[in-house]
């Protein structure tokens, strides 16, 4: 028995081995696709012999071996300005962020519903209506379909619905306001509104921003990504 589990452990201890190097090679490849594809459609001109060994000889001289300047590349077409010091996506998502971060329990958190109950000292647009995993919810507690729908339908504001798992990038964010039943969105009732985004998805009433942060974008709700760095006796 003691050799069995012996074995169990060595063995479960190269699968988990093998796995984070499988993933790492995942996200290397996707940011890789993702790049390649931007500088295809941007057309962005290709960097000089020098500047390609500018950048080998800096992370060389951190102890890492590039393989590639595509990022470099895509940086400098989209700001005119070329800089060593850029990191390149596959890096930063297979290599930095796990390093700091730990990346089993991330996907628990990318749930959008559940920041009301993390960061409850904060303020935040007000939800009108959530759907968690299907279910309703009004104020915290469960609601049915119906009275979620008229909850909406009583709102005399615009609002924003937008999926909360798998979003990002504006994707199917729209905003809409509600007239004898029928959202703006596509002229759809409230319940097919619904039905169109499934489950997992928010309601919330529109955020006013300040003057500072309209000017970046007057037509969108303008946001600013902190990204901290906690050290033993820091942040």
């Amino acid at each position: 028995m003691r050799a069995y589990h012996l074995v169990k452990r060595l063995l479960l201890k190269r699968v988990l081995k093998y796995e984070k190097r499988l993933h790492e090679f995942n996200l290397k490849m996707t940011a890789r696709r993702q790049v390649k594809s931007m500088i295809k459609t941007n057309r962005s001109p290709r960097l000089s012999s020098q500047e390609i060994k500018a950048v080998r000889a800096f992370y060389k001289s951190k102890g890492y071996s590039i393989q590639n300047t595509y990022w470099h590349q895509h940086y400098k077409a989209v700001n005119g300005e070329f800089h060593v010091h850029y990191i390149p996506e596959d890096i930063f998502r297979a290599i930095i962020s796990p390093r700091f971060n730990q990346m089993k329990q991330w996907p628990a958190l990318l749930d959008k519903n559940l920041y009301y109950q993390l960061f409850k000292d904060f303020h935040q647009p007000k939800p009108v209506v959530q759907n968690i995993n299907g279910f309703y919810y009004v104020d915290e507690e469960i609601v049915s379909e119906e009275l979620a729908a008229e909850i909406c339908c009583n709102t005399n504001k615009p609002l924003l619905i937008k999926p909360t798992i798998e979003s990002g990038k504006g994707k199917m964010v729209e905003s809409f306001s509600i007239k004898d039943g029928i959202a703006s969105h596509n002229q759809l009732d409230i319940l097919s509104l619904f039905r169109l985004y499934k489950k997992d998805f928010i309601i919330q009433e529109f955020v006013e921003q300040s003057e500072a942060m309209k000017k970046l974008n007057s037509t969108t709700l303008n946001t600013l990504r902190i990204m901290t760095y906690l050290r033993p006796d820091d942040v």
